[in-house]
């Protein structure tokens, strides 16, 4: 046919009123088994496929849930939209996804676009808007907040009460630079990232427990090492001369190209410096010397996510914010020779 098949077309065939097709196409269970069966074989006859956009008109609302991240190249954000898909699978839910690259504006955007269809609800993975300010875009407070990262939530002391899907980077840091100190280190170095949230928490804490160690030196603080994969050489030759023999980075992907930059430079991993990153990406332990890390349940904050956000929609109230464990995973990067 020409022209898409209307629903009255398959009621007409199926001897029905359009109100029964409507309902036996959405398993209503007042309709019966024998009904419901004789829809279906008319809408498969006649090619129907459901008006979902006149729905969304008539229902002032979607079946559709909004799904944004900073990016789909980083390995960890990819885990946690894995989480959210399969949690959705048998939720008559459908996601809609799009990807901000950490800009505030982009992502300010992609929330207008998701409220523009009508979506039921939204999952903002890694948000860097204050999220007051993304439910203001949305004009709902029907948003669940997975790892937020406006620097103003540092710490956790300023996240919402409700709606907030958190990984325990406080304790995750804590067991590095044990670790490291249990290991012999005794000069240790934070790489930093970007000024996010995440970064600010996890810098304070090694800072914190630095200082409460029994270690002499203060921990020392590098700048990030911008977008280019290369390690500027004026960074190699700072390290080089304050010779920490620790080094926790912000996340893996830092990390990784601190391992190779330092060993290009003849410094070794881990004899001349352990080091450590965060997040637990797959290339982590195929990284040789394969990478010291702590795992982040990504996944299962996708999981959780969903469910807090089917919770909010079927109640009306958001679920309290929770804080889930993460691994500390000990790797070749850090194992070093007893003194």
């Amino acid at each position: 046919m020409d022209r898409p098949v209307t629903l009255a077309e398959v009621a007409k065939l199926a001897a029905v009123s359009t109100a029964t097709a409507s309902r036996a196409l959405r398993d209503d269970p007042r309709i019966s088994d024998t009904t419901r069966d004789l829809v279906r074989e008319a809408a498969a006859q006649l090619g129907y496929v459901p008006n979902l956009t006149a729905r969304a008109l008539r229902r002032r609302k979607t079946d559709v849930i909004g799904l944004l991240v900073p990016t789909v190249t980083d390995p960890m954000h990819g885990q946690t939209v894995t989480g959210v898909q399969q949690e959705v699978a048998d939720t008559g839910f459908t996601v809609l996804f799009a990807a901000s690259a950490g800009d505030p504006d982009q992502e300010a955007e992609a929330i207008r676009l998701f409220a523009q269809h009508r979506a039921a609800g939204m999952i903002l993975v890694a948000s860097v808007l204050r999220p007051q300010e993304a439910r203001d875009v949305a004009g709902s407070d029907r948003l669940v907040f997975v790892l937020p990262d406006h620097v103003s939530l540092a710490g956790y002391q300023q996240d919402p009460a409700e709606g907030t899907i958190r990984a325990d980077d406080p304790a995750g840091v804590t067991a590095e630079v044990q670790h490291l100190i249990d290991q012999g280190v005794r000069r240790l170095a934070f790489m930093s990232g970007r000024l996010l949230a995440s970064h600010v928490t996890r810098r304070t804490v090694a800072e914190g427990a630095v200082a409460e160690s029994h270690l002499r030196d203060p921990l020392t603080i590098y700048p990030p090492l911008g977008s280019a994969f290369t390690v500027p050489r004026s960074l190699l030759s700072r390290i080089e001369r304050d010779r920490p023999d620790g080094l926790i980075c912000y996340d893996d992907f830092t990390a990784l190209r601190m391992i190779h930059a330092l060993k290009e430079a003849g410094i070794r991993v881990p004899d001349d410096v352990a080091v450590c990153g965060f997040d637990d990406v797959p290339f982590a332990r195929m990284a040789s010397p394969s990478l010291t890390t702590v795992a982040q349940p990504t996944e299962r904050m996708g999981r959780l996510a969903v469910r807090m956000l089917l919770e909010c929609l079927d109640t009306g109230t958001m679920p309290p914010s929770i804080v889930e464990p993460v691994s500390f995973v000990p790797r070749e990067s850090t194992r070093r020779p007893p003194p």
